[in-house]
């Protein structure tokens, strides 16, 4: 089982003496296959020791690396004592070889920092099969989130995510037809089992230590945000999440006639629409955005931009999300709202795709905008230019892929 190392000291120099130590006592053990015990249990040792943990002291420099066994955690601390030998005064490095990172402070201070953090939750569509497996085979924590959204498939629909994220092996008569049967099941399935491994790793960190300023999820992943912010318990964003799916899938203007499409290129944020029918869905980054609305309307809209110079990539969805189309959905999903268990987000700013800033701190305002969420524009760039306004430098993305 892989093990994610921190090992820390009180200066540079301490940090180089400790590492020398644990890679000696790692030499110390016999190497040989028939005597491995002996060198499993110091490599628990060491491991168990130098955790990934909460309370090591900002001033404190640190080592920080994932080794899989006794020999890879070796070789990385070979390559971290040469390195610090001759690099005893550099602030940071990174030896991409080794997986290892150096920093002779914490990245943020404590209390009265400058500088924030902020943690992102990604949307759906960079779903895929298996994801995050070896994390749900070696964290009980993680799998607690995917159990959690099974029970709530259950109640609701009878869904199962953990079903679609992880597939039984394919027998040797369907190996061909089984493949692409999972994926098509995982994309119908793509909002639940997305929050599901992204509020897993986001507890696995948090667990750690990791306490965010400021939370922001792009579409779906304000679900999560929500939840990292103390909004909604588990079990209420895991049924939130499951009915918003089945309210977009059945309860669409025009369901199978939408359309939208990426635009991209200098200037996408300042693009005019002119054909009616047509809406920004996302303000994804300076250089795209995306359409939505009529299959035939968004179109017409992108051979005009086309023309303009933008490079028009269409997204293969058959509904206009994040647009008036999706009023039914958003009526359906208010009524739920209405009733769910939502609490003042406390444990950090919450910043909305709706209106791009954050949260106001009271339950009412949270059933609000949520409301509003399902045929808003989703203003993402604007929700990262505030929060880095606010303080916001350190970005850390949760989900599926490096998406954001």
């Amino acid at each position: 089982t892989a093990r994610a190392v921190v090992v820390a000291a009180g200066s540079t120099r301490q940090l180089l003496t400790e590492c020398e130590a644990i890679l000696a006592s790692l030499r110390a053990c016999p190497q040989t296959p028939k005597k491995n015990k002996v060198l499993l249990r110091a490599f628990a040792l060491a491991t168990k020791k130098h955790c990934v943990r909460a309370d090591i002291p900002a001033g404190h420099a640190r080592l920080g690396f994932v080794a899989k066994d006794a020999q890879q955690m070796a070789e990385q601390l070979e390559g971290a004592v040469k390195h610090l030998q001759s690099h005893i005064r550099d602030t940071s490095w990174t030896l991409p070889r080794q997986g290892v990172t150096f920093r002779s402070t914490a990245l943020v201070s404590g209390r009265g920092r400058s500088s924030k953090v902020a943690a992102l939750f990604s949307g759906q569509g960079s779903q895929y099969v298996n994801m995050f497996d070896e994390v749900a085979m070696n964290w009980p924590t993680f799998r607690q989130s995917v159990v959690a959204m099974d029970a709530a498939g259950d109640k609701v629909c009878g869904g199962s995510a953990s079903a679609a994220l992880y597939p039984r092996a394919a027998y040797g008569s369907e190996e061909k037809t089984k493949e692409a049967a999972d994926k098509r099941r995982l994309v119908k399935l793509a909002a639940p089992t997305t929050v599901a491994c992204s509020i897993g790793s986001y507890d696995i960190f948090n667990l750690a230590g990791f306490k965010p300023d400021f939370v922001a999820g792009h579409s779906l992943g304000e679900l999560s945000a929500l939840y990292a912010a103390g909004a909604l318990k588990r079990d209420e964003v895991c049924k939130l999440v499951w009915h918003r799916s089945q309210a977009m899938a059945t309860n669409t203007e025009g369901s199978g006639n939408g359309g939208m499409a990426a635009v991209i290129g200098d200037g996408a944020l300042n693009i005019s629409i002119t054909v009616p029918g047509v809406w920004i869905a996302n303000r994804n980054s300076p250089r795209q955005v995306v359409i939505t609305g009529g299959a035939a309307e968004v179109k017409r809209q992108s051979a005009l931009l086309e023309s303009q110079g933008f490079k028009v990539v269409a997204l293969s969805v058959a509904n206009a999300y994040h647009s008036p189309h999706m009023q039914g959905a958003s009526d359906y999903f208010m009524k739920l709202l209405s009733t769910a268990q939502v609490e003042a987000p406390r444990k950090a700013k919450v910043f909305s795709n709706v209106t791009a800033e954050a949260y106001p701190v009271n339950q009412s305002s949270v059933r609000e905008i949520l409301s509003r969420h399902i045929t808003s524009s989703v203003r993402f760039v604007e929700q990262i230019e505030n929060m880095y306004a606010q303080g916001a430098r350190v970005f850390v993305e949760f989900g599926p892929r490096n998406t954001l």
